[in-house]
């Protein structure tokens, strides 16, 4: 076990320290064991500034309210408890390890992808490095299982690089029309130099867009292209970038396409090496999902009787009955 997340400590917190719950009894250093793997309190209190030692009644929890004794100590413990399992499962399978400097690495410079999870100004105001840490673990688990997930997967990776719109993403704006001799003439008017995104707003049956710009969800660019209809999707793989193309047929009508922005598709070597920076969430949070439940339903779980009992990772520690 990586020893940022084995020595996950603060200095206030010491082991000989006992820690009471609230239904009575008391808790010493070792508040879980995973996999016959000891979760530390003192690894739980590293994860908040908010913790605050002195206040041992509520496991550090020094705004808890009343009745709520120990639960954001739970929660975190929480998380500690499901990565602890994650990464025992991931090793016992894969073979799977990372270092301390792996993670750290991580934390500090993740991939574009993760970017958000890591953007401080997202952050919780109370997470510490340590908890920083603990997340990048969680995201070297995902890319790393997942990946050998897909490596096993039948069709990986000739499958994709056969249909290489299941591997791009790109920034598409576009202009749909009802027929072909419009969508010429469409063409015409943006090789004489007329701007797309004005001739998408004045002609284009394609209402949902500005500009006929073609956003994700989340009203980003670029998106990932095999959410398209084949033919749109291959044309937008193979348009030249900046400059009108088509006509593209479709079930919908007549496409003018312009692709200002693309990413891949990727080599042989480069989607082995990474699938998860290629291929569309979904994929591999579908095989990732799976392995996940049933690693978290073969791991040996006990946490302290004082703190609570674990039930899932849904429902996390319930508290004990006497809480």
């Amino acid at each position: 076990m990586p020893r940022l997340i084995r020595r996950l400590v603060v200095a206030v917190a010491a082991a000989s320290v006992l820690l009471a719950a609230c239904g009575g009894g008391a808790v010493g250093d070792t508040a879980a064991v995973v996999n016959e793997e000891k979760i530390s309190r003192g690894q739980v209190l590293a994860l908040r500034t908010t913790y605050d030692d002195a206040t041992a009644v509520d496991a550090g929890c020094a705004f808890a309210q009343e009745g709520e004794c120990l639960q954001d100590f739970r929660g975190d413990l929480t998380q500690l408890v499901v990565a602890e399992a994650l990464r025992s499962a991931a090793e016992a399978d894969f073979g799977l390890t990372w270092t301390d400097e792996e993670i750290a690495q991580r934390a500090s410079n993740p991939p574009e992808r993760y970017a958000p999870l890591f953007d401080p100004a997202r952050l919780p105001p109370y997470f510490t490095e340590e908890a920083l840490q603990v997340q990048a673990l969680f995201t070297l688990i995902r890319d790393g299982v997942a990946r050998e997930l897909l490596l096993e997967s039948a069709g990986f990776p000739d499958a994709y690089l056969e249909e290489p719109q299941r591997v791009t993403r790109a920034c598409v704006r576009h202009v749909l029309v009802t027929d072909e001799e419009t969508a010429n003439e469409v063409l015409a008017r943006a090789e004489a130099g007329e701007d797309l995104a004005a001739l998408a707003d004045e002609l284009s049956t394609d209402t949902t867009t500005t500009g006929g710009l073609l956003l994700d969800p989340n009203g980003q660019c670029p998106v990932f292209l095999s959410g398209f209809v084949p033919p749109f999707a291959l044309a937008a793989v193979e348009a030249p970038l900046g400059v009108a193309f088509g006509p593209v047929e479709t079930n919908f009508g007549y496409h003018i396409i312009l692709v200002e922005a693309r990413v891949g598709p990727p080599s042989r070597d480069e989607l082995i090496d990474d699938p998860i920076a290629w291929l569309e969430p979904a994929v591999a949070s579908e095989l990732y999902s799976e392995w996940l439940n049933l690693a978290l339903a073969d791991a040996a779980i006990d946490i302290h009787p004082a703190i609570g009992s674990w039930t899932s990772i849904a429902d996390g520690i319930r508290p004990p009955p006497s809480s």
